[in-house]
This record gives C-alpha cells, sequence and structure tokens, in this order.
C-alpha cells in the first residue's frame, strides 16, 4: 500500500521540481547569459570574438568601453524588447506605382522643393570639391559640412569656403562643429545622419528647418543630371523616400552585412565582439544602399521617441554599416511609410566587385571585409549620358576621382550646368590638370599614410640647394602638392617653401620630378612565365613600381614620391598580361608566384620574400614591405629583384629596380646634407622655379616678402604652379574675382 501512494508522491515532486526549474530557467536566464557569455566566457564563439577584441584594443577607455558593451549586449540591451505592432504585413513590395517613376523634364519655376546636402567629407582633394560645389550649390538649398575629425586640412579648406560665401551674402553653407571619426561601416555614420537631421529641425526659428529633403553625398560624388532637374522630380514624387534596395535575398544580404554579430566602434574601429544570437522577429529586416534621399516626415520619424525608432536606434548601435539597413528597415515596418518607399537612390554607381570587394583595405579599421565602388573612367562614359541617366533615374553619380581620371568629371559637368553655362569652366591651359595637397604648414600634423613630415621637410630643404644662388637659406616647407598635367601623365610634385636671403623672405616653388633612368627597371623584353599550364607576360614597359599608400582598389600609388626612411612601409607593384587560361579553367589568378630579393647599399641580400598569386582586374602584382620590422636598414640606394617561382633550380630574374632610402630625420646620422643632396640629385631633377609676389603671399598669410626674385618667373604665370589660376577648382565664384586674387578660393 505504501508503494502505492510513493509513486504519485514522487510523480509530484518530480513536476513541483521541474517547475521550479522552468521558472527559475525564466527568471534568471537574463543573469545567466551574462554569467556565460561575458565574465565566464562559456560560449565559444563569443569567447573567442569578445577576447581577441580585447587582446588587440590599445587604450584602458576602449576596454572599459568594450566591457559595458558586452555587459549591455548580456542584458539585451541591445535588442528591441519591446513588442512593435505590426504593420504592412500584406507589403513586401512597394506598389509598382512608386517604383515606376517617369523622369519630368525640367520646367523653370514649377518646383518648390527645398534640399539639405550632408556632405560626409574625407581625404584631402579640396579642389576637387569645390568644382563639387559649383555644380551643386544654390542658394535655395542647404550645404551642411561634415568633417572627418582626423581631418584637419579638409576642415581648414572648409571654413575658407564658409567664410568664402558669408562674405558674398550666402548663410546656407555650414561646416559641422561636431565632428566624428568616420569610418567605413562605422556605427557613428547613422549617428552623424540622425544628429544632422536633429540639428537643423530644431532650429525652429531658422531657414535651416525648411527642407524637405535630404540627400548625403562625399567627397567622391558629382551630380550627373542638373540640379534643377533634381529638385523637378523631387517634387513630382514629394513625400516618397528614395531608398535603394538589395534586391530579392535578403538573408543573403544579412549575412554579408555581418548583421549575426555585434560590432562596437572605438578607436577609430569597427570591433567583431559578440554573435548575435537572434534577430528581431517582430520586425522585417531590410537594407541596401546607404547613400539616400529621405523625405523630411521619415526624418523626423527616425529621430522622434516613438516605440519602433527608438527601439531601432537601440539596435542599430551595434550594427556594421548601419546606414545601409536603418532607415529601409524603419519605413518597412511603419504603417505611415511603408508605401511611401521608392527602391531607387537617384546614384549610379561604379560597381566592378571582382576588383572592388577586398579585405586587406578594410583590415586597419573593421573585423570584416567590405566592397568599395571603383573611380568611374573614361570608359563609363557612355553610362554617364543625359539619355542615360534620365532613363535610369540617376541625378548623381560615384566615386569620381581626379587622382584616376578627370575627364569624366569634366563630362559631368558640362551636363548637371547645362542649365547654368555660365559656371562651366573655360578651356584653358591647366583644365585637365589637378593638384592634390600632402603637406600644409596650417596642419602640419595631419599627413597621408606613409608621409613622414619631417623627412618631406628634409627632401625641401635639399632641394633649395639646387636653385641657381647659393646664397640663400632654406627657411620652412609651407606645402607639398602632387601634381598631374593631365590624367595619364606621370606625377611631379610641387614643394610651396621659403627662403631667406639676409633679411629678406622669398616664397617659392619647385616643380620635382624622378629621374627615370635611375628609378628605371631592368628588365628582358617578353619575358614569359609558365605556372601550372598558364601563360603570364610581365609588362617591361611599366616594370617594377614603388610607393606610399597602396590603393588595392585602383591599384594605385596615393602618396608620391616613394621618400623611404629606415623605418618605412612601402609597397612594390608591376602587371602581367595573361595568355590563356588553364585546362581544367582555373582562371582566378592574373599573376604567377614570385620571389623578391632585396638588396642593401652594400650589395649583400637583405632579405627573400614569396609573393603569392593574386586576382586583379588590371593584372597587377604587388607585395608590401615594412623596413621596420627588420634591423640593420641602412640609408642609401637600395635595390630590388623580381625572380619566377618556379620549379627550376635556379629563379631566372625577371626585373629589378633601383630607389633610394633616405637616413630617419629623428635620428642622428652620420649622413651630412651634402650627401642627402647627392642622393637627391641621382633619383630626382628639379624642372622648375618660380617665386610667388608679394601680394599673392601676403593674402595667403604668409610672411611679408621681397620683390620676386628677378632669375624666376612669376608663379602665377606658369601652368603647373599651384598660384595658377585654376578657374575650374574656384569656389564661390560670385563676383568673379581678377585671375590673381582667384587662388584664395583655390588654395
Amino acid at each position: 500500500m505504501r508503494a502505492v501512494h510513493f509513486l504519485p508522491l514522487s510523480l509530484l515532486l518530480l513536476t513541483v521540481a521541474f517547475i521550479l526549474l522552468f521558472l527559475d530557467r525564466k527568471f534568471s536566464k537574463e543573469f545567466r547569459d551574462f554569467h556565460g557569455e561575458i565574465w565566464h566566457y562559456e560560449d565559444g564563439t563569443t569567447d573567442r570574438l569578445a577576447k581577441s577584441a580585447q587582446n588587440r584594443i590599445q587604450s584602458t577607455a576602449c576596454k572599459i568601453q568594450l566591457r559595458n558593451f558586452l555587459h549591455e549586449i548580456a542584458f539585451k540591451r541591445h535588442w528591441p524588447v519591446k513588442e512593435v505592432a505590426k504593420n504592412c504585413d500584406d507589403l513586401f513590395e512597394v506598389p509598382s506605382a512608386a517604383n515606376a517613376l517617369k523622369f519630368r523634364p525640367f520646367s523653370p519655376g514649377t518646383s518648390h522643393v527645398k534640399i539639405l546636402f550632408l556632405l560626409q567629407l574625407n581625404g584631402r582633394d579640396s579642389r576637387q570639391l569645390r568644382r563639387l560645389f559649383r555644380s551643386l550649390f544654390l542658394p535655395r538649398h542647404f550645404y551642411f559640412v561634415h568633417v572627418d575629425s582626423r581631418q584637419e586640412f579638409m576642415l581648414k579648406e572648409m571654413l575658407k569656403v564658409e567664410e568664402s560665401l558669408r562674405a558674398e551674402g550666402f548663410a546656407n553653407f555650414r561646416v559641422a562643429k561636431r565632428r566624428m571619426a568616420t569610418i567605413w561601416g562605422g556605427s557613428n555614420l547613422l549617428d552623424l545622419f540622425l544628429w544632422t537631421v536633429a540639428e537643423t529641425l530644431g532650429e525652429t526659428n531658422s531657414k535651416w528647418a525648411q527642407w524637405d529633403y535630404i540627400v548625403n553625398l562625399s567627397e567622391t560624388d558629382m551630380p550627373i543630371l542638373s540640379v534643377e532637374e533634381l529638385e523637378q522630380n523631387l517634387a513630382e514624387n514629394r513625400g516618397f523616400s528614395f531608398l535603394k534596395s538589395h534586391g530579392q535575398n535578403t538573408s543573403a544580404f544579412l549575412q554579408k552585412q555581418g548583421l549575426h554579430f555585434h560590432f562596437m566602434q572605438c578607436e577609430q574601429r569597427m570591433w567583431r565582439v559578440a554573435e548575435r544570437r537572434n534577430l528581431p522577429v517582430n520586425l522585417r529586416l531590410d537594407g541596401g544602399s546607404d547613400w539616400v534621399v529621405v523625405h523630411r516626415d521619415l526624418a523626423l520619424f527616425a529621430i522622434s521617441d516613438s516605440l519602433l525608432p527608438s527601439q531601432m536606434r537601440l539596435f542599430f548601435s551595434s550594427v556594421l554599416l548601419p546606414l545601409e539597413t536603418f532607415f529601409h528597415t524603419l519605413a518597412l515596418n511603419s504603417a505611415n511609410f511603408c508605401r511611401r518607399i521608392v527602391r531607387r537612390n537617384l546614384r549610379f554607381t561604379n560597381w566592378r566587385r571582382r576588383q572592388g570587394c577586398r579585405c586587406a583595405p578594410l583590415k586597419s579599421v573593421v573585423d570584416w571585409c567590405g566592397c568599395s565602388p571603383l573611380a568611374v573612367s573614361a570608359n563609363e562614359l557612355g553610362k554617364l549620358s543625359l539619355n542615360h541617366s534620365q532613363s535610369k533615374f540617376h541625378f548623381f553619380g560615384r566615386k569620381f576621382d581626379s587622382a584616376v581620371d578627370i575627364s569624366p568629371i569634366a563630362f559631368v559637368e558640362r551636363q548637371n550646368l547645362r542649365f547654368r553655362a555660365d559656371l562651366l569652366p573655360s578651356q584653358s591651359a591647366v583644365f585637365s590638370a589637378h593638384w592634390l595637397n600632402l603637406f600644409s604648414a596650417l596642419s602640419p600634423s595631419d599627413v597621408p599614410f606613409g608621409l613622414n613630415a619631417e623627412l618631406l621637410t628634409l627632401f625641401t630643404s635639399s632641394i633649395a640647394h639646387f636653385m641657381p644662388s647659393n646664397n640663400f637659406v632654406f627657411q620652412r616647407l609651407h606645402d607639398f602638392h602632387i601634381y598631374r598635367e593631365f590624367s595619364a601623365a606621370p606625377p611631379q610634385t610641387i614643394a610651396t617653401f621659403s627662403v631667406a636671403f639676409g633679411h629678406t623672405n622669398y616664397l617659392i616653388e619647385a616643380l620635382i620630378g624622378q629621374k627615370r633612368d635611375s628609378f628605371a627597371t631592368s628588365s628582358p623584353t617578353d619575358f614569359e612565365v609558365i605556372d601550372e599550364g598558364i601563360r603570364f607576360l610581365f609588362n617591361a614597359e611599366e616594370g617594377i613600381e614603388i610607393g606610399l599608400d597602396f590603393d588595392h582598389k585602383e591599384e594605385i600609388f596615393r602618396t608620391f614620391p616613394p621618400l623611404l626612411s629606415p623605418s618605412s612601409k612601402f609597397t612594390l607593384k608591376w602587371r602581367w598580361v595573361r595568355l590563356g587560361i588553364a585546362a581544367d579553367g582555373r582562371a582566378k589568378r592574373t599573376s604567377p608566384p614570385a620571389e623578391l630579393l632585396f638588396r642593401g647599399p652594400n650589395g649583400t641580400v637583405f632579405h627573400k620574400m614569396s609573393v603569392p598569386s593574386y586576382n586583379s582586374f588590371y593584372g597587377t602584382q604587388f607585395a608590401q614591405f615594412e623596413f621596420g620590422r627588420f634591423s640593420g636598414v641602412s640609408p642609401g640606394v637600395w635595390s630590388v629583384a623580381l625572380h619566377a617561382n618556379n620549379s627550376l633550380p635556379t629563379l631566372p630574374m625577371i626585373a629589378s629596380l633601383s630607389f633610394p632610402v633616405f637616413p630617419d630625420p629623428s635620428l642622428s646620422s652620420e649622413w651630412t646634407e651634402q650627401r642627402i643632396v647627392r642622393l637627391i640629385d641621382e633619383f630626382f631633377t628639379v624642372r622648375d622655379f618660380c617665386s610667388v609676389t608679394e601680394h599673392l603671399a601676403t593674402q595667403k598669410k604668409h610672411l611679408l616678402l621681397g620683390e620676386p626674385i628677378s632669375d624666376f618667373a612669376n608663379c602665377s604665370e606658369l601652368p603647373w604652379s599651384t598660384f595658377f589660376f585654376d578657374e575650374k577648382s574656384v569656389f564661390p565664384p560670385f563676383g568673379r574675382w581678377a585671375a590673381e586674387n582667384a587662388f584664395i578660393s583655390q588654395h
């Protein structure tokens, strides 16, 4: 009998225990997730990601931020925990009427749309930006300029533009005082966009709050069609936001976006810190381009305290590339906006994913891989034509890069200014020329990657020894530019510096080029390598090139000339022509494996380096080398030899290159100034000097100068000089200054 009563009692106790266990799991789940995920690292993925980030983070502040960030993840503070009302359940595609856009030709006086242009600026190409402003600027629109917090030179350039416009009576151009490090994929790209909306719409008594649309642009964007046509067509579709979608496969898109991971921005980097266990089940996720055209109503909704946007702002604070998904998802899940989306972003983008999707360029800023478009070249001009752009509803294009090809900029400029032809620059001697500042004494700490300001000053002071008279004493380096006479021309450099003669200072510019005979590659012609059945022909005409700040997408050097010191990091590149494809169809490589042999100034072998095969749209193969990783690197003339890496007992040499390495200016050295001058003379040539008039120099806020040196030409009369009048880069153009005064707007 006791056994009969024992079984129900046991079942009862087991049932109670199970219920208590269930309740314990329910009410302590957040704590145990936090315990396992964060402190004891029981989850392998989180353990690996969090510890990896912890080990690589440098600053104490960032380590504390990571700890707090992981704590928030554990308690789901980056998760929209509240149930958001489901809207548009039956709407997975925008109504066809919204997407069946019809281009409306410009009709004067019919548009009353005001646009806020958010300029998200990086880099140093202030001349190309002024050219963009010439095409984009109209008094009735607003121009809100954010300059990356790391770019001091560009900030000063944009403040000059703001000051010049205010002097002309225009108050619709503003440089933001708040600045962020807008890295690729950064969470603060969304912060910047939303802050701009709040900042401008918060000025209720200001004209800045009167815009109808916000359009974000970068320094490499250009209008393809006129601003007047943009106004016309936004007015025809008033109330709609233009958000280009990824296509049909949402799951694949979100996977590529890394949405299944938590990312944290710190130290100018996006750290992948944890796996995102789940995605919001009560939101339909969508995304596409982060270059958007957002109507005022949707922008206001995005910064409001309503449940949906406030929850989404929380969720997207730990998302990589948040601007590519935030507005798409917000609009699609709102009853007020899901039917007010056009799945286009009004832009032509020069995608070439085989070349533009690379991991290497992003390793320094993000724990992820990504894609970026390539610069538009003359080959793409057909895609920018008037009829094609109107039919495709393309009002803007990206990317445009004067360092790659300046002709597409001139092409779209003629097109977008056809209703304001008086602003078109004339076909002058410098119409196809371009200058890019690499160093400014007004922002001495802001220099491009790989460039040493002290070495640049040492180089320029040595260049001064090549002046016709030896009685001048070098004073100071003011500016250093890359100069191209036209896109395909070899790059040259222009040093702007002051010298003293007695008690008088003079401002000088020097045009400097490389001696190709010294940098020349020695190579047999028609050198062919056969590797695994594939034939590769070495491009002997281009040979081996050496440089700094290598752009993996465009495969060009962004910094010139290659001034190397014993601690420099540099890149060597060369090209191949693939003559055939292997029988098994393995075509995903455009170069064979190779070997590099470095020799120091004494001629002995310093280092051997294997170079793997590479797949390049242009047939380029490259190798990055860092002197700083080795000891015993001495200044002088170095050489590198490229060898075929195959099964032959002796690797045949394909080509070789000699290059100079200068002493480190920050360290004491046995090198005298005369030795440095001789090294420069071996590899470089000073093609011309000119002097600057006192009138121009004082306006540029240099030291007061004496009269121009009689032996030198006036810089304002030489087309290569940075002081020569460059109409296409003059902004603002209002007032039409005389040529000699207009340089204020181009420097």
